[in-house]
């Protein structure tokens, strides 16, 4: 189940840390800023529709993350095509 650091983790993942990140999650998840702000102090108990809501957004992001990342790739192979090898490719294992 989930618990409120959970939620707060999920809710970094979906609407990074920038001012009003509370208010993006609630948007995505179609919960309003107060009841994240109560989920998150631990005033208001995660219910199964909540814990269903904050599921199915990180899935929708998620999947659409991966389908942006699958157009970058692509965008990326034929910049890096037209230039051959000029930039070199960067090592992940930074």
């Amino acid at each position: 189940m989930l618990d409120k650091r959970k939620i707060e983790e999920i809710a970094h993942l979906l609407a990074g840390d920038a001012p009003g990140w509370q208010t993006r999650f609630g948007t995505m998840t179609g919960l309003s800023r107060g009841h994240v702000s109560n989920l998150l102090s631990g005033t208001r108990p995660v219910t199964q529709v909540v814990a269903v809501k904050i599921i199915e957004a990180a899935q929708r992001e998620a999947r659409d993350l991966r389908a942006r990342a699958e157009q970058l790739d692509g965008v990326l192979a034929m910049v890096m095509g037209g230039i051959g090898t000029a930039i070199p490719p960067i090592d992940d294992e930074d």
